[in-house]
């Protein structure tokens, strides 16, 4: 039997490697350890992973990301201290992570490259940089690299993109055909399907989620629109954004639609928009990532955002659900990813039109 083990920092990550994982687990034994993670202790997370009856997994660890500056270097010592130990019990024939530019993925594949014990690199969709790839700076991607390389060791690589690196043999992807070449050339790729992720078991596991946030369903099923906020960093990008959107909020409230807002998991605040003020139903804790939440929203709610992963996931986890990117076409940072969401059959509009009872985009 295989050993696999999981490496997710993110709710995506971790919400996708649940489900390959147990889509697997009569094929493989397997691990997950999360890491670059702010909260050891009481990490929601770990604990809705740990309470999970119906889990593939026969670990949960955990490992902090939340030191900065030069204790960095630091914790980074003592989590690949940790993983070093954690591999004498389990000993991985795949390695799957949402982002091979993570070190501490490319920690462990180079220590059990170094015992000569072969490994298999899997890289499981991180979302949006998938398909519109990685910005890439020159001088500061070269300078990064040799850092790196200088503090940690030479088995480091700087890829073009997220799973990008010579260190991934095999890609599991939403979408294989609109994913960046630089991912697909020269791998093995296979399709993430929703079936994967509308399963009992997986259900299962966003009740286990939901009920750590201590966040009852039922509101969820009566939402007509969940409204998705960018990362911070996005929104400084975007002139007038925030202008635009209290705007548009203001107007479908006004029709009498129940309206729930999700920030960006990022985000540290409640609602640093001061949203609710202007009658917005409910605020979903920024934490909860939008992924766990899909699931248990009603058939007739509609999705609205803009730039971001969490447009792309709600289009593939719940293709019931109407996906809407509401965008600026005089935005140059926006503009970037029109084409990209078009692809991906997310219908993009420019401006929003709302008579009494209903919303429409036009």
């Amino acid at each position: 039997m295989t050993n696999t083990l999981y490496l997710p920092s993110t709710p995506l990550n971790i919400l996708i490697s649940a489900a390959h994982a147990s889509h697997f687990c009569d094929e493989q034994s397997s691990e997950i350890w999360l890491i670059d993670q702010k909260k050891i202790d009481n990490n929601i997370y770990v604990a809705a992973l740990e309470a999970w009856s119906d889990s593939p997994f026969k670990s949960v660890k955990v490992f902090s990301g939340s030191a900065s500056g030069w204790a960095k270097k630091h914790e980074r010592t003592l989590n690949f201290k940790k993983m070093v130990d954690c591999l004498k019990t389990f000993c991985p024939d795949q390695v799957a992570v949402g982002s091979d530019r993570r070190l501490e993925f490319q920690f462990i594949m180079h220590c059990l490259k170094s015992k000569n014990h072969p490994v298999k690199g899997i890289y499981l969709d991180d979302g949006l940089y998938s398909y519109a790839g990685r910005p890439s700076v020159f001088f500061k991607d070269k300078v990064s690299a040799w850092l790196k390389k200088l503090f940690y060791g030479t088995w480091w690589e700087e890829p073009e993109t997220v799973g990008a690196s010579s260190k991934i043999d095999q890609a599991w992807l939403f979408s294989p055909g609109q994913a960046v070449a630089a991912i697909t050339c020269h791998k093995d790729v296979q399709a993430l399907e929703a079936g994967f992720f509308q399963t009992m078991e997986m259900q299962a596991l966003s009740q286990e989620v939901m009920k750590a946030f201590k966040e009852p369903l039922k509101p969820y099923a009566d939402f007509d629109i969940l409204w998705f906020i960018p990362h911070p960093n996005n929104i400084e990008k975007m002139s007038g954004y925030e202008a635009r959107l209290k705007k548009n909020i203001l107007e479908v409230i006004a029709s009498g639609k129940k309206v729930a807002v999700k920030y960006h998991p990022r985000v540290g605040d409640n609602d640093p928009l001061a949203l609710q003020k202007l009658g917005v139903e409910k605020i979903v804790p920024a934490p909860l990532a939008s992924e766990f939440v899909l699931p248990v929203l009603g058939s007739h709610c509609h999705i609205i955002g803009d730039v971001g992963t969490a447009m792309l996931t709600c289009k593939w986890l719940r293709p019931d659900l109407e996906v809407t990117a509401l965008m600026s076409s005089e935005d140059n940072f926006q503009k970037r990813f029109i084409p990209l969401l078009e692809r991906m059959g997310i219908q993009v509009k420019t401006k929003l039109s709302v008579t009494k009872g209903r919303g429409e985009f036009i």
